[in-house]
């Protein structure tokens, strides 16, 4: 293609693109959360992107050029990711959404241990856990742990023997739980009827579908 087949007249309706923008962009990479109206309007707006003369390569008093065929190539694979984006939500966004605080303590029971748990998350969030505490009030237990139940399976996050009367064990970090996990406490060699603490600490993510 010629010089002269990529020449075209200004039409002052035309929004013009630059096309060594697109090809070499200006701007890092960036997430968006947008409406419902606003993915409307991108998508009717989008149908522009496929014509070559949105875009200029190089400007002429009387006329502009539009790109050659190697520019032109990227630029509508670009154009195509866009329209997938645009076509569904393939964008996991993360954000605060609530804050995490379960308070799960209770009283050691008859046998000498306390077993508790938080709840799950339900679809649609994921929980950012910061901060697991535990402590007997009054006794010290042979054994305090925190641990991740994975749907069955059981992953220590924090573990102490004998810390003493009183004395908090506690899990300071940052991890995300989901549908099907949740977080458990365990005191063992304890005192019937001793009360337990025991809090977890973080928040809460909505994951966009």
């Amino acid at each position: 293609m010629t010089e002269e087949d990529n020449r075209t007249a200004y039409n002052s309706e035309r929004i013009l693109i630059e096309s060594a923008r697109i090809i070499d962009p200006q701007f890092n990479d960036g997430i968006l959360h947008i409406t419902g109206a606003q993915i409307e309007l991108l998508r009717n707006v989008a149908k522009y992107l496929d014509r070559r003369t949105t875009f200029v390569a190089a400007y002429e008093q009387q006329y502009y050029l539009t790109p050659d065929i190697h520019d032109w190539d990227g630029i509508t694979a670009i154009v195509a990711d866009l329209q997938e984006v645009l076509m569904g939500n393939n964008n996991v966004i993360f954000g605060y959404y609530a804050q995490l605080l379960e308070d799960i303590s209770g009283d050691v029971a008859g046998t000498g241990t306390f077993v508790a748990s938080t709840g799950t998350p339900p679809t649609g969030e994921i929980w950012v856990i910061q901060v697991v505490s535990i402590l007997d009030r009054f006794n010290n237990p042979t054994l305090v742990r925190m641990m991740l139940d994975d749907d069955g399976s059981f992953y220590v996050l924090n573990q102490s023997a004998s810390p003493g009367s009183g004395t908090p064990v506690v899990y300071s970090g940052s991890f995300e739980i989901q549908n099907l996990q949740r977080i458990r406490v365990d005191v063992q060699g304890s005192t019937p009827e001793d009360p337990i603490a025991a809090l977890v600490l973080g928040y809460k993510m909505q994951v966009f579908t």
